[in-house]
């Protein structure tokens, strides 16, 4: 459980706190990002916590607020595999049975053999250009089923998409990051919980984690609370990106919620007095089971994927020194990263929208951690 508590209590020095903090005002000021959003805790206390810049690139736009809700882009994809994980616990999915077993549209083209498992960690040979070369032609021209209750209609289309995708290889052959696939296990929680997998991620682990603010399906309510809502809606062109729960890429939280969250990966699983996640479970999560692998083009050599979290040192460009090599957690296109450390017991949230100008990731990571040198 995350709280508040003095710099005193955790030996972290006021000054070089301040230093840090003002690098973040400075970036905003010098035009490099409008806005910043971080959370950082250590042994479960809360030492920093802030806001910078406005909500919106417009001068006019109001100031950015520590509780304001931001896109989490690819980070969506881990609450997707702790989705099939809290299934998996529960004996009601095998991570080595083969996808059509649930799905048995699937099977499709040669799929039989894709496992669970090797969606979670990007190993099942399939490739986004190739469904979205599919999707390019077919959109809206594809005659759909009745529409279920519990399913959306953007991912009942994207389904069609993936189901008539070839493979590019075998699975457990190449690591291939993969995006629709994530769509492809929303489907699967979708089916074997008998609930939306927007409920299902709701019921199963934002409310038992006491998440308030975070969603697939963002209610309208909290819309005036999203900061960078421009750069999110065109993120997203085919729907309105605030209201669709899609896994891959389509949930929204605040710097605090995320705090919440990492400090269960960090305590193994544990939430307050309760198991969350099994430690068993955690460790198939953050371990590397796919650097073994040859990468794709283009995939940067250093990515190393577990089920739903990067470990290593993919989080970044360089691996500053200061970082313990027992990082792991994941970043959205959006400009948020989480990080776990359980060498030093700390977990973070960062959100840097322009990120493309600079990497303020590595910068300010490094600087925050070699507070407890």
């Amino acid at each position: 459980m995350l709280k508040d508590g003095s710099l005193d209590e955790i030996g972290v020095d006021k000054n070089r706190l301040l230093e840090i903090e003002k690098l973040l005002e400075n970036w905003v000021k010098a035009g490099e990002t409008h806005t910043i959003l971080s959370l950082v805790a250590h042994n479960g206390v809360i030492f920093h916590h802030k806001a910078y810049g406005r909500m919106e690139k417009e001068a006019k736009s109001p100031k950015t607020k520590v509780n304001s809700i931001f896109a989490l882009v690819s980070i969506s994809k881990t609450f997707t595999a702790v989705a099939v994980m809290r299934l998996y616990e529960k004996g009601k999915i095998d991570l080595k049975s083969p996808v059509c077993e649930y799905i048995p549209e699937f099977s499709k083209h040669g799929k039989e053999k894709i496992l669970v498992r090797h969606v979670l960690n990007h190993s099942s040979g399939m490739r986004d250009g190739d469904t979205n070369k599919i999707a390019d032609n077919q959109w809206g021209k594809v005659d759909l089923p009745p529409l279920e209750e519990s399913m959306v209609r953007l991912d009942q289309e994207g389904l069609q998409f993936i189901y008539e995708t070839k493979p590019d290889s075998a699975p457990d052959k190449v690591f291939i990051y993969n995006s629709y696939m994530y769509v492809v296990l929303g489907e699967l929680v979708r089916r074997v919980s008998g609930k939306s997998f927007d409920d299902f991620t709701r019921s199963q682990i934002f409310k038992p984690l006491g998440m308030k603010d975070t969603y697939f399906a963002l209610p309208q309510a909290l819309h005036d609370r999203v900061a960078d809502r421009v750069g999110a809606k065109e993120g997203f062109p085919l729907a309105d990106g605030l209201s669709h729960p899609g896994p891959p890429c389509c949930a929204f939280s605040t710097t605090y919620d995320m705090g919440i969250f990492g400090q269960m990966l960090l305590q193994n699983g544990m939430h307050g007095s309760k198991q969350f996640l099994k430690p068993e479970t955690i460790a198939l999560m953050k371990n590397d089971n796919s650097g073994h692998l040859p990468k794709a083009e283009g995939t940067p050599p250093l990515i190393n994927y577990g089920y739903g979290l990067f470990n290593t040192n993919y989080l970044w460009e360089k691996s500053p020194e200061s970082i313990s090599n027992k990082v792991f957690g994941n970043t959205g296109g959006s400009g948020s990263i989480l990080w776990v450390d359980p060498e030093n017991q700390m977990v973070g949230i960062f959100w840097f929208p322009e990120h493309e100008k600079i990497r303020p990731w590595e910068i300010f990571i490094s600087k925050i951690t070699s507070l407890f040198d």
